[in-house]
């Protein structure tokens, strides 16, 4: 390795915190500019008195043998892996061979074991990465190469340290961000409102389920090349309009709405709004759709539990929030209507109002009423 390759290698080096799968390429130049046979970063972990590996990334050669080198190496018999003192701190960082830390027994075990999956003399940078996990880069001259590595190439590996403590960290970031977005995405498909951002032209950038599901059956609005349309000459004035008024927006929170379709036809309803912190001209819109047919019923298990209901009172509830009357109600279940008014007295009591539209009221601006009962 020269310093003239750290200069060319560091830019792919950092490419992989972005793009996991450049790891193994990143690692195949340190390979071949090393004359190594493998290249592996691992992320370890204290359990007790070993280090586990949570993470690691190959080179593609030790990719393709992953198998034997786990069943032989990479496992809780790797002397390198049981914590001699552990009460020892990790160290900030170090460049180590096998011969300066393990005893002749167990060095004499491991190489045997190396030896049969064609590796040899290995060389250790590693660091501490936070207080409970070190991280490290193993480099292994194939079994047939007795060569030691020299200092520029001990120093080179020096002079990786920051860099690999940095790449990683940051990619760990990047998967964490990300897997936060996705765990968003999940919570906001499971809302009985479609949600969709926009550009100011109406380019779609995202939506949720209830919004494909929405574009999918509606007759007023769809998607064609990646942004909103109508088929309608006058639906897609108004949609025109809705966005014309959002670009004229100049602070976040101002909204705009506008209905697609006539009341008799499953009209669309839209709001318009610019998120905080996006910049009036080509900033982000969050367009809200919703329509009657997307209203689905309030599960009556989940206002049982969230109103100390009874499962009597519990459905009445569920049925009053959907429109349905007190006659209606009680021909459907066979019952009374007088049987029906008591389970509606008690609702009263227990939502603490005496009027039937409040009660109405009261339960749709609950959680349940928001959430779409199952996943979409």
């Amino acid at each position: 390795m020269s310093v003239e390759f750290l200069g060319r290698f560091l830019p792919v080096f950092y490419n992989t915190a972005a793009q996991p799968d450049a790891w193994q390429h990143a690692l195949d130049q340190i390979c071949e500019e090393m004359q190594v046979g493998s290249a592996v970063v691992q992320m370890l972990g204290r359990e007790g008195d070993h280090l586990v590996p949570h993470w690691n990334a190959r080179d593609s050669i030790s990719t393709a043998r992953s198998s034997a080198h786990d069943s032989l190496v990479n496992n809780q018999d790797n002397p390198r892996l049981i914590i001699q003192d552990p009460n020892a701190e990790i160290p900030d960082s170090g460049v180590y061979r096998d011969e300066e830390s393990l005893a002749p027994s167990a060095l004499r075990s491991l190489r045997e074991r190396l030896q049969a999956i064609g590796l040899g003399r290995a060389i250790t940078l590693g660091l501490r990465y936070d207080e409970d996990r070190s991280l490290c880069l193993i480099l292994h001259r194939r079994c047939d190469d007795g060569r030691d590595f020299n200092a520029e190439q001990v120093q080179l590996l020096q002079l990786l340290t920051p860099h690999l403590k940095q790449t990683v960290s940051m990619s760990e970031q990047l998967g964490n961000t990300q897997r936060s977005v996705d765990h968003l995405s999940q919570c906001v498909d499971q809302l009985g409102t479609g949600v969709m951002l926009l550009d100011d032209k109406g380019h779609m950038r995202w939506g949720n389920a209830m919004a494909r599901r929405m574009l999918e059956r509606s007759s007023n609005i769809s998607v064609i090349n990646g942004r909103i349309r109508c088929q309608s000459t006058e639906n897609q004035q108004k949609l025109t309009d809705l966005l014309s008024r959002a670009s004229a927006f100049d602070r976040a929170g101002q909204q705009a709405v506008t209905v697609l379709g006539q009341p008799w036809d499953d009209p669309l309803h839209l709001l318009l709004r610019r998120l905080p912190g996006s910049p009036a001209a080509g900033g982000t819109l969050a367009l809200y759709l919703s329509d009657s047919v997307s209203q689905t019923p309030i599960a009556a298990d989940d206002l049982m539990h969230l109103f100390s209901l009874t499962p009597a009172e519990a459905h009445l509830a569920a049925a009053l929030c959907q429109g349905k009357s007190i006659n209606d109600y009680a021909e459907d279940k066979g019952v009374s209507t007088g049987t029906v008014r008591i389970h509606l007295k008690n609702l009263f009591a227990k939502l603490g109002t005496n009027r039937q539209p409040d009660l109405v009221r009261l339960l749709s601006a609950s959680v349940v009423a928001k959430m779409h009962p199952t996943p979409l």
